[in-house]
């Protein structure tokens, strides 16, 4: 698949974001081991067939992502999410650093952006105005850094999913909305919040804090669909939500984002309490 996208063929960019489905079959239905050797095997074609470039980038953000969520969150015949869920904000935050770093001989990640931006602007013919270009630019790798976190998400669900409706899965169905952020993971984007703010919500520590802050929305998300359970309007509810999320992003996130936080330290409140 990834093959197939980084040719250029039809419906290629669709099916490189669906290329960790088959790490993650084997891997969850086969063991870490299986995983890795698929891997192995993917790496080699890509690297024979398509070159080093094709090879680096479905390995750093597919292939590498892809084993440590499962080696991870499978432990002792069970699946925990708790920690594969914070990594959907923490791989892709290192991953923004890492590039910063590797371009910084090219007058950092923000030129490169810059560049690449403008080139896109003009193939589709829009006006590549240094405050649209600019705009773009404080919210790009954030916004690479949340499609990669969904791929891995909806990828690894829907391989786990598969494998559990055929008995095939190392590990039982686990419930998804139920899994808990570590206790003190919202340090984490509060920490990178203080950076971003100290320089000024540049592009680079904007695209941090934006990354860091993927798996509150993810579990607000879940918050939702465990508090609507067996309740009249469920449906009309979670369609509600996500359009409003769709089309009223920042306050909607925002929302789902405090939701989360509430849910975290409340469902960890001792009992007694309110």
């Amino acid at each position: 698949m990834a093959l197939w996208a980084f040719r250029g063929l039809p419906l290629g960019p669709g099916l490189l974001w669906l290329s960790p489905l088959p790490l993650f079959l084997a891997g969850l239905g086969f063991g870490l081991p299986a995983m890795v050797a698929a891997v192995g095997v993917a790496s080699a074609a890509l690297l024979a067939a398509g070159g080093f470039i094709p090879f680096a980038i479905h390995f750093l953000a597919f292939a590498l992502p892809a084993v440590i969520l499962v080696a991870v969150g499978l432990r002792r015949g069970r699946l925990d999410g708790s920690l594969p869920l914070a990594l959907l904000g923490i791989y892709p935050a290192v991953l923004i650093l890492f590039a910063a770093l590797l371009l910084a001989g090219d007058g950092g990640l923000e030129a490169v952006l810059t560049a690449i931006v403008k080139v896109g602007l003009d193939r589709m013919g829009l006006p590549a105005g240094d405050a649209m270009v600019a705009d773009i630019v404080r919210i790009k790798a954030a916004a690479v850094g949340f499609w990669l976190a969904l791929a891995l998400l909806v990828n690894g669900i829907g391989a786990q999913g598969f494998l559990a409706r055929r008995g095939l899965s190392l590990a039982p169905r686990p419930a998804w909305s139920e899994a808990m952020l570590p206790k003190l993971y919202p340090a984490i984007p509060a920490v990178a919040l203080v950076i971003a703010a100290m320089d000024d919500f540049g592009g680079t520590t904007l695209s941090l804090f934006i990354v860091l802050m993927l798996p509150l929305l993810f579990r607000g998300l879940a918050v939702i669909h465990t508090r609507t359970r067996g309740r009249n309007g469920r449906p009309f509810i979670l369609g509600a939500g996500y359009m409003a999320l769709v089309i009223f992003s920042v306050p909607t996130a925002a929302f789902l984002v405090g939701l989360a936080l509430f849910d975290h330290f409340s469902a960890r409140a001792p009992r007694g309490t309110t």
